[in-house]
């Protein structure tokens, strides 16, 4: 399959992301600022990108990055474009219904390579590549439970 290594980078990277989003999502740890247009930014957005990039750089040096926080090279060819947690505003509040999404682009037309979404509250990864399909995989069920 083509991108085969991208793919297991980016399925990787999100797990890794979903563990820093449940560290901190109810926590007295998250430290939640304002940014100019006076959106939430909270600390794990921050590290989050920070993450993708620092991860980039060793995987894939000769990619860019171009994130909602910070980016690195985005003039480059070839792209990861994240957004750390898509839903700040929900995660910031307690609300679980937020994710981590990355894609791989080319910069010049936008054309998807990659791309990986991960639900850290249902613990379920969802991906697909350019000609390649989409799949969703839960990595451990999800029970119900109700106490009376």
């Amino acid at each position: 399959m083509a991108h085969e290594k991208e793919l297991q980078f980016a399925k990787s990277l999100a797990l890794e992301a979903g563990a820093i989003m449940r560290h901190y999502f109810r926590s007295d740890e998250l430290a939640i600022t304002h940014k100019q247009d006076l959106t939430p930014l909270t600390v794990a957005d921050t590290q989050i990108n920070a993450l993708v990039i620092e991860r980039v750089k060793k995987e894939f040096p000769a990619y860019g990055v171009l994130g909602e926080e910070a980016s690195f090279e985005p003039h480059r060819e070839l792209l990861w474009v994240v957004d750390p947690i898509d839903g700040t505003s929900p995660f910031s509040c307690g609300i679980p219904v937020s994710t981590f999404s990355i894609a791989l682009v080319h910069r010049k037309d936008g054309q998807p390579y990659v791309s990986v979404t991960y639900d850290p509250y249902l613990d379920e990864l969802m991906f697909a590549t350019k000609n390649g399909g989409r799949s969703a995989a839960r990595r451990r069920s999800v029970q119900a439970s109700r106490k009376i």
